[in-house]
């Protein structure tokens, strides 16, 4: 599979989930997101794993998160404590699913904090 290019969300565009804010993904939550999601393999029912090319940097990470907010189909839903889950489908395959047999899925979540404006982990499904 090659890489491919994911839309960056334009600073004029219309979010279909505009709460959540893709520019704050700290060091912490990379590293958190490349050792849950990027460096395991997937688990059936257990853990999701992003295909390698959306874990080659926290910049196409980035990319991806924005691409999911920008998406006609990205959902929120509010959360304990302030927080926010955003869950949208993309055309590609972005990894394999976890709690489907390790499926294939073209869908992937955003759980953002809102008190603190920080994404605060992403993952493959919804």
């Amino acid at each position: 599979m090659g890489i491919f290019q994911l839309p960056a969300l334009s600073p004029t565009a219309q979010a279909a989930c505009p709460n959540i804010n893709c520019s704050n993904i700290s060091a912490s939550t990379w590293t958190h997101i490349q050792n849950s999601y990027c460096t395991n393999q997937c688990v059936d029912n257990g853990n999701s794993t992003f295909n390698a090319n959306h874990c080659l940097s926290l910049e196409k990470m980035t990319e991806l998160c924005n691409a999911i907010v920008a998406a006609d189909s990205c959902n929120e839903v509010p959360l304990r404590g302030g927080r926010i889950m955003g869950t949208g489908t993309l055309i590609d395959d972005l990894g394999e699913q976890g709690s489907n047999a390790c499926a294939t899925t073209n869908k992937a979540s955003i759980v953002y904090q809102t008190s603190y404006d920080q994404v605060l982990t992403m993952f493959p499904g919804p």
